[in-house]
C-alpha cells in the first residue's frame, strides 16, 4: 500500500488535526530515510510504511500510526531525541525510543544483547503497553520480507520470532499476528516441512469441503429458527501448531482432532450456549472434549466453548463457539483495547491482559544476568496451561507442570518459603505432585520451614525460580557478612583494636567508601568471600599489629609434595592456604590442573586447557604446580549439558539417574525450544573421572535423552 493509499483510508477515520499530524510524521521518516534501500532493494521507508498499514488494519489511534512510521528514525538515521520532541512532543518520543535498541553499550555476546534489548522494551512496555504493539508489527513485516537476508541471519532472526515474539503476542491475546508470525518462521526454519504440511492440509481441505459447507447449513438453519443471528464458517488450524502437534505426539494429518473446525459467531454469551446444545443435538460429542473457556478463560483472557463431535461421515470436527467481542479480542488482543473507535479501554479486562506482565516487571528487577532474564522470560511466554482451585473456589492458571510449591508461591512469597506439604482433593501429595485441571489445592506450612534448594529442580513458574534464588542469594550474603566481621575483629583485635572503636566517628564507613561501597555490609561481605583481605581494611584505618607472629627462615630448597589437601590436592611446600576450584572449567580428580595464585583468594585451580589462564601463567610467580591426591576422593563441582526429546517425568527421570550413581545435583537450568528439544545444564558433584563416566552412561540409558557432555571449558 503507498502513503497515499493509506492517507486516503485514514482520512475516513482520524480527525484532519491527526490527518495533519501523521503527514507530518511520514514526511519526517521519510526524509531522513532518503537514500536508504532495504536488502530487497526497495526504499526504507516501505518497511516503516508497512508496519503503519499493519496497525491501521488493528484499527489503532494516530499516535500509535505515527510512532510506526517514525519508529527506525533513531537508530537508522541521523534524527535525534531532541529533534522527535521538538516535532511530535514528548509522548511520542517514548513510543519511538521504547522500540529502539540499545546502541551505545558494548555486549559480550549476541545473546546478552537481545536479553538487554529485551528488558529495556518491557520497562518501555510499563509505561505504555503500544511499545510492543509496534514492535510486533515492525517485527510481522520483516518476518514477511525474510528472504532477503543472508541465511544466517534469517534462521537467527525466525528463531527468535518463534522465541520471544510469537509468544509474546500470544500472551497479548492477539491471535491472528501469533498464528501469521508462527508460519513465517516455520517456512524459514524449517521449508521441507512446511512445504509438506502445506500440500497435505491443502489436499485434506478439499476432501473435507462438502462435509464443512453441509454441517454449516445444518447448523445455520436450526440457529435461524431459535432466531439467533449467527456467522459460522470453517477454519483451518494454523501449519505451524499442526506440526508441532503432528510431531510431538507422533500422529498423522488424519488424527489430529482440530485440524479443521467450524466457528460459530454470536451476538450474546446465552446464545453461545444455545448453539452449544444445538451443536450436541445434531451430532454426538466425543468425551473429555469439551472445553468452557467463557467460564474459565485462558490468561491472556481468551474466551470460546470448544468441543469435539463426530459427524455424519464418522470423522472428528472441532466446533468453537464465541460472541463477536470474544472474537475480536482472540484475533486483536490488547491491540482491541486500543481501538480508536473505542478510545482507551482501560478497564477490568484491560488489567486483566497485563497481570502476567505486571509479574515479569517484578521478577526482572532482581536478575541482573542476560541469560537468566531470558530464561524466566521464556518459561513465562511458552508455558501451557493447567486451571487448580483455592479452597475458597477461586480460579488459579499456572503452566502445566506445576506443582504445590509453584502454587504457594504464586498466591504469596511467604506461602511458598514455608510450605512443607500440600492436599490436592482432600487427600496428602508430595511436594513434587503435578497438577492436573480441576484440582482443589490446600497448602500446608509451617512457620520455621524455609526453601530447599533441591525446590529449583522441581518448580515450573519464574516467579517460584526467581523468589528461590532471591532468598538463597540473601542468605549467602548473610553468612558472608557474618565471617567477613568475625575475619574483620579478629584482625582489629591483632591490631590492639575491635570493630567498636573501628566504628567510632563512622571511620570503617570512611574506609568502605574509600574502597567503593556505598554500605559497610558490602564490604564485610567482600571479606567473607576473601575478595578482600581484612589486613588491607585494619592498613587503611592506620592500623598495625601489636606483635608480629614469628617467621620461618626461608626456604633454599623445594620440597616434595606434602601430605592429603583437604580438597583432595597436593601442593608443593604449601600449606593452610585457601584453595578453590575454578567455576570455569569445573577440574575433577583425573584432570590435568594447574595453579594459580590470586589477589586474595588463594590459589585457584583450573584444567591446564582452560583459555582464562593462559594470558595469566604468563606473568611471573602467578603459577603453582599441584596433583591429585589419589587417595583422598573429595567431590568437585562440575556442569553436565543434557539435550533430551521433551516428555512427561523427562526432568524426574534425569534427576533419578543422577542419585542412582550417587552424584548430587546442585543446581538445574533447562530451556525448551519450538521443536520441544530440551537443552538443559546441570551442576553436579562427582568423584574424579571413573565417577563421571558412571554418571554419563547411566544417563545415556534415560528415555529421550540425544546428548551427554561436559561444560567445555572457558
Amino acid at each position: 500500500m503507498t502513503w497515499e493509499q493509506l492517507r486516503e483510508k485514514m482520512a475516513a477515520t482520524y480527525k484532519p488535526a491527526e490527518i495533519t499530524m501523521l503527514e507530518k510524521a511520514y514526511a519526517f521518516a521519510d526524509a531522513h530515510h532518503a537514500g536508504q534501500k532495504r536488502f530487497s532493494g526497495d526504499p526504507y521507508i516501505t518497511h516503516s510504511l508497512a508496519a503503519a498499514v499493519i496497525l491501521f488494519e488493528l484499527q489503532l489511534d494516530p499516535d500509535t500510526i505515527a510512532a510506526a512510521l517514525l519508529h527506525d528514525c533513531l537508530e537508522d538515521t541521523t534524527a535525534t531525541e531532541e529533534d522527535i520532541r521538538s516535532a511530535f512532543g514528548e509522548k511520542l518520543l517514548e513510543l519511538v525510543d521504547g522500540v529502539t535498541k540499545i546502541s551505545t553499550h558494548v555486549f559480550r555476546d549476541s545473546e546478552e544483547r537481545v536479553a538487554e534489548n529485551m528488558r529495556k522494551m518491557v520497562l518501555a512496555m510499563a509505561r505504555d503497553i503500544r511499545v510492543i504493539i509496534i514492535k510486533l508489527a515492525d517485527r510481522l513485516h520483516n518476518m514477511r520480507t525474510l528472504e532477503f537476508l543472508l541465511p544466517d541471519k534469517r534462521l537467527r532472526f525466525a528463531r527468535e520470532t518463534l522465541e520471544i515474539y510469537a509468544p509474546l503476542a500470544h500472551r497479548l491475546g492477539m491471535g491472528r499476528m501469533k498464528d501469521e508470525l508462527e508460519d513465517l518462521a516455520f517456512q524459514h526454519l524449517h521449508p521441507e516441512e512446511y512445504k509438506t504440511v502445506s500440500e497435505e492440509v491443502a489436499l485434506f481441505r478439499d476432501e473435507r469441503q462438502q462435509t464443512i459447507e453441509d454441517s454449516q447449513a445444518q447448523i445455520k438453519k436450526l440457529l435461524n429458527e431459535l432466531n439467533i443471528q449467527a456467522r459460522v464458517y470453517g477454519r483451518i488450524k494454523h501449519l505451524y501448531s499442526l506440526w508441532v502437534k503432528m510431531k510431538t505426539q507422533e500422529k498423522t494429518l488424519n488424527q489430529i482432532y482440530d485440524l479443521m473446525a467450524l466457528r460459530i459467531v454470536v451476538p450474546n454469551v446465552k446464545d453461545c450456549y444455545a448453539a452449544l446444545g444445538i451443536v450436541h443435538s445434531l451430532w454426538k460429542p466425543m468425551p473429555g472434549r469439551f472445553k468452557d473457556f467463557i467460564a474459565m478463560p485462558k490468561s491472556n483472557l481468551y474466551q470460546s466453548l470448544h468441543t469435539t463431535i463426530i459427524g455424519a461421515s464418522g470423522e472428528p470436527l472441532e466446533i468453537q463457539i464465541r460472541t463477536e467481542e470474544m472474537h475480536r479480542l482472540a484475533e486483536e488482543g490488547i491491540a482491541a483495547h486500543w481501538s480508536y473507535k473505542e478510545g482507551k479501554k482501560e478497564g477490568e479486562q484491560y488489567e486483566a491482559r497485563l497481570a502476567w506482565f505486571r509479574q515479569i516487571l517484578e521478577w526482572q528487577k532482581e536478575l541482573h544476568d542476560s541469560s537468566e532474564f531470558m530464561e524466566a522470560l521464556k518459561i513465562d511466554l511458552f508455558k501451557d496451561e493447567v486451571f487448580v482451585f483455592t479452597p475458597r473456589g477461586e480460579v488459579k492458571s499456572l503452566p502445566r507442570g506445576s506443582n504445590p510449591i509453584d502454587f504457594a508461591y504464586h498466591i504469596h512469597s511467604r506461602l511458598g518459603d514455608t510450605i512443607i506439604g500440600a492436599k490436592i482433593n482432600g487427600r496428602l501429595v508430595p511436594l513434587r505432585y503435578e497438577f492436573k485441571n480441576g484440582d482443589i489445592v490446600e497448602v500446608v506450612t509451617r512457620s520455621d520451614s524455609k526453601p530447599s534448594r533441591d525446590w529449583l529442580s522441581i518448580v515450573k513458574t519464574s516467579k517460584a525460580k526467581n523468589r528461590i534464588r532471591h532468598y538463597f542469594r540473601d542468605l549467602d550474603k548473610n553468612e558472608m557478612e557474618a565471617q567477613g566481621r568475625t575475619m574483620l575483629e579478629h584482625e582489629l583485635t591483632r591490631c590492639g583494636s575491635s570493630m567498636a572503636e573501628a566504628a567510632r566517628e563512622d571511620k570503617l564507613l570512611q574506609v568502605a567508601r574509600s574502597m567503593n561501597f556505598k554500605a559497610l555490609d558490602q564490604l564485610l561481605v567482600q571479606i567473607g568471600d576473601n575478595n578482600i583481605t581484612a589486613r588491607s581494611v585494619s592498613a587503611k584505618l592506620g592500623l598495625t599489629p601489636t606483635a608480629l607472629p614469628p617467621q620461618p627462615p626461608p626456604s633454599t630448597h623445594k620440597p616434595a609434595y606434602k601430605g592429603k589437601h583437604e580438597n583432595g590436592l597436593r601442593l608443593p611446600g604449601i600449606e593452610g592456604v585457601v584453595t578453590r576450584f575454578a567455576q570455569c572449567c569445573h577440574p575433577i580428580a583425573g584432570d590435568a590442573i594447574v595453579g594459580v595464585i590470586t589477589k586474595g583468594r588463594g590459589i585457584s585451580i583450573h584444567r591446564t586447557d582452560c583459555p582464562n589462564i593462559q594470558p595469566i601463567l604468563q606473568e611471573a610467580g602467578r603459577r603453582v604446580d599441584v596433583g591429585w591426591d589419589d587417595e583422598a576422593a573429595t567431590e568437585q563441582s562440575l556442569e553436565l549439558f543434557i539435550q533430551a526429546q521433551e516428555r512427561d517425568n523427562l526432568l524426574s527421570d534425569i534427576l533419578q539417574a543422577f542419585q542412582d550413581v550417587g552424584a548430587p545435583v546442585k543446581t538445574t537450568s533447562t530451556r525448551t525450544n519450538a521443536q520441544k528439544i530440551v537443552n538443559g545444564m546441570y551442576t553436579i558433584q562427582v568423584k574424579g573421572q571413573a565417577h563421571l563416566r558412571d554418571v554419563v552412561l547411566r544417563l545415556e540409558k534415560v528415555k529421550g535423552v540425544i546428548k551427554v557432555s561436559r561444560k567445555s571449558s572457558g
